[in-house]
C-alpha cells in the first residue's frame, strides 16, 4: 500500500514537474507558476498549511484501505519523508540542466549510487540498528546525498572547462559584433 501511494505521488510530482518545464519552455510563464501553485508539493511546505495537510491524511488515505496499522504507517512514510523532496527537486532540476548541457555520464551515476550506494544501504542500516519503523528514512538520505553530489559537479574540471569555453565563445560574439566586413570596410574607405 505504501507503494502504491509513493508511486502516486511521485508520478504527480513528475507529472507536475513535467507540465511546468512545458509551459515554461513555451513562454507560458504565468501558467507555470499557476501550476506550482497548484501542486501538492508547494502546499505542504507552505507554513500555514503544513500542519492543515498532515492533519487531513488521515482522511485521504482512507480511500486506499481503513486498516488502521496500514494507516499510521502510511502517515508517518509521509511525514518521514515529506520534508525532504525540496531536495530531490532540486536535485531533479540540476540533474536536468547538467544532461541539457550533454554531460549524461555523471547524473547516470549519481543515479545508480543515489539507488545501490546510498538508499538501500541506509535502509538496511537503519533496519539493523532497530529502528525499523523509520526503514523509508534511506528514501530522504538518498536525495540529500544525490543533491550533494550534483552540487559537487560544478567543482569538477569538466565543468571549468565547459565556463571556459562558454567565455571564449562570448569574448568572440563580442569581436565580430563591432568588426567589419570587407564589404563594410572598402565602401568606408570612399567617405
Amino acid at each position: 500500500m505504501l507503494l502504491l501511494i509513493f508511486a502516486i505521488t511521485s508520478f504527480s510530482s513528475c507529472g507536475n514537474h513535467f507540465c511546468r518545464s512545458e509551459s515554461w519552455g513555451r513562454g507560458l510563464q504565468k501558467a507555470s507558476q499557476r501550476s506550482f501553485n497548484n501542486s501538492g508539493i508547494f502546499r505542504s511546505y507552505y507554513p500555514g498549511c503544513r500542519s492543515f495537510a498532515y492533519s487531513r491524511l488521515r482522511p485521504v488515505l482512507r480511500f486506499f484501505t481503513r486498516d488502521e496499522q496500514v494507516l499510521e504507517m502510511a502517515v508517518h512514510y509521509i511525514r518521514v519523508v515529506l520534508p525532504f523532496t525540496w531536495c530531490y527537486a532540486v536535485f531533479n532540476g540540476i540533474i536536468c540542466f547538467v544532461n541539457g548541457i550533454g554531460e549524461i555520464r555523471y547524473p547516470t551515476i549519481v543515479n545508480l549510487l543515489m539507488l545501490w550506494a546510498v538508499r538501500i544501504p541506509a535502509a538496511c542500516l537503519i533496519g539493523w540498528l532497530g529502528y525499523g519503523r523509520n526503514v523509508m528514512a534511506g528514501i530522504p538520505i538518498s536525495f540529500v546525498v544525490g543533491l550533494l553530489a550534483m552540487l559537487l559537479y560544478f567543482r569538477t574540471d569538466k565543468w571549468k572547462e565547459l565556463c571556459r569555453k562558454a567565455e571564449k565563445q562570448e569574448k568572440m560574439k563580442e569581436v565580430t559584433k563591432y568588426a567589419l566586413t570587407e564589404e563594410e570596410m572598402s565602401v568606408g574607405a570612399y567617405f
